[in-house]
């Protein structure tokens, strides 16, 4: 399981390549993938644009320019790739996002434990899986001035 350091990685890399860019396509390979509504999923999040990519613990949060956040949580063995190659896609791609500038943010999870939750951005302290969690090192160094 990567822990919240493999995580952290991954949320550097992926605001260097995708923040600023528009959702032109989004193909879901496997519906499980998605807590929630599928299709309501794939029509709220095309058309969108990235605005930041954050991170709670181990969940990625994609932030989107409609008022709309998708949290990513990796589990085992998910990663997210970007490429224009189509090559970079193969079975288990599971979540494929067409950005505007024909890269596409592949997820991909051989396992297939990982799960993406679409949550409205001004309410994410009310999704049940953030809720639970205690402060980060950084929030604790605020509080009490470390």
């Amino acid at each position: 399981m990567p822990e919240m350091p493999e995580v952290e990685t991954v949320r550097r890399s992926l605001i260097a390549q995708v923040k600023g860019r528009k959702i032109t396509h989004v193909e879901i390979r496997y519906p499980d993938l998605i807590t929630g509504d599928v299709d309501q999923f794939v029509e709220f999040v095309t058309g969108a644009t990235i605005s930041d990519v954050g991170r709670r613990a181990k969940f990625l949060l994609i932030h989107l320019d409609n008022g709309y956040t998708i949290i990513s949580h990796l589990r085992m063995e998910g990663k997210y790739r970007i490429s224009a190659d189509p090559s970079a896609i193969d079975k288990h791609s599971h979540a494929i996002f067409t950005l505007d500038n024909g890269q596409k943010m592949i997820y991909n999870d051989v396992r297939k434990f990982g799960r993406m939750q679409l949550w409205n951005t001004d309410e994410l302290s009310e999704n049940k899986s953030l809720k639970k969690l205690g402060p980060e090192h950084y929030q604790l160094n605020l509080l009490f001035k470390i």
